[in-house]
């Protein structure tokens, strides 16, 4: 929860931060999953144990903490009005993997949900699988100068002295 928290506060202060060139921003935010520390309004609750049986108990904790993350999403694009001419993009790493799943495939149907400014192929959006493919599709689909890929922002590695 230390974690969303800071990470959450350090994507508003950077999104506020005035930028001369573009940017990409990726951001990890680690909810919905366990532990299930916050309920919908954001209000921290104990955890409680249980475990694969307790499926009633697990999706209503998950459900929850999954209404917090809207809510987490839906303050950065209220509190940051310029990300409406940009393209976000959403994701989950994998789907739910609870027992109270009707459809054990959807355990392995990540989340993704995209806003984008200009009609874009959202259609090869709605095909991607994996997270890994989203490069591809960014690459596809942000052309410049008649359908040139925008050419790569170099990786700028930390030093491992700061």
């Amino acid at each position: 929860d230390a974690y969303t928290t800071e990470l959450i506060r350090k994507l508003n202060d950077t999104l506020r931060a005035a930028s001369d060139r573009p940017r990409m921003l990726w951001v990890h935010i680690s909810v919905p999953h366990e532990p299930f520390c916050r309920d919908s309004e954001g209000r921290q609750v104990e955890l409680t144990d249980y475990g694969e049986k307790d499926s009633a108990l697990i999706k209503h904790a998950y459900t929850e903490y999954l209404q917090y993350g809207n809510s987490i999403v839906r303050s950065l694009l209220t509190d940051h009005p310029e990300l409406k001419d940009k393209i976000v993009i959403i994701t989950g790493d994998h789907g739910p993997r609870y027992p109270f799943l009707q459809m054990k495939s959807f355990q392995t149907w990540p989340y993704a949900a995209a806003r984008m400014p200009r009609a874009y192929d959202t259609a090869a959006l709605m095909q991607l699988r994996y997270i890994s493919q989203l490069p591809v599709f960014l690459n596809k689909c942000l052309r410049i100068d008649g359908g040139r890929p925008i050419p790569p922002i170099p990786h700028r590695r930390r030093s491992s002295a700061s």
